[in-house]
């Protein structure tokens, strides 16, 4: 309800916006503004709680910004590595890494759910296993609804780093 509602108002607002330079009356502008805000919402809202039914999940207010913490039995080097090829699997170039931090970025190609995701990974060394972070959010930082992708990103890269 809460995604619907900020759906709702930000493309109301700017349908109804941009609307007063066609109409020359607020009140036309203001009712089709309502109109395209409640259609577009209800439209994403619904396509959205498709996507992720198909992907066994019914959370609709799931947030566009995903996140997870895992273990895997391999050390720092062998993990950085890993993470290379898991980021080359998931057609993620990187863009960022930092060796002092143990941090790497990388961003996916764009489809039809998102214009490309960033993907963060933090990794801490525990010994005989490392400790894992990985964060997939969109790369526009104005997308409202991701279809699930970025839950995707999340768990494939835990299902391949686990392999």
């Amino acid at each position: 309800m809460k995604k619907f509602l900020k759906i709702f108002i930000v493309t109301g607002l700017l349908s109804g916006f941009f609307q007063v330079f066609f109409h020359h009356t607020i009140l036309v502008s203001v009712i089709q503004g309502l109109y395209f805000g409640l259609v577009m919402a209800s439209a994403l809202c619904f396509l959205e709680k498709c996507a992720l039914k198909k992907i066994g999940r019914t959370e609709a207010s799931i947030g566009v910004k995903q996140e997870m913490r895992f273990t895997v039995k391999l050390s720092k080097l062998e993990t950085l590595e890993k993470v290379k090829h898991v980021f080359a699997e998931l057609n993620a170039r990187i863009i960022n890494y930092n060796s002092l931090e143990n941090i790497i970025e990388g961003r996916t190609t764009w489809n039809w759910k998102s214009f490309g995701e960033i993907l963060t990974v933090r990794f801490v060394d525990m010994g005989n296993q490392t400790g894992v972070y990985v964060e997939s959010r969109p790369s526009l930082g104005t997308i409202m609804v991701d279809y699930g992708k970025n839950l995707e990103n999340v768990e494939k890269f835990r299902q391949l780093m686990e392999k």
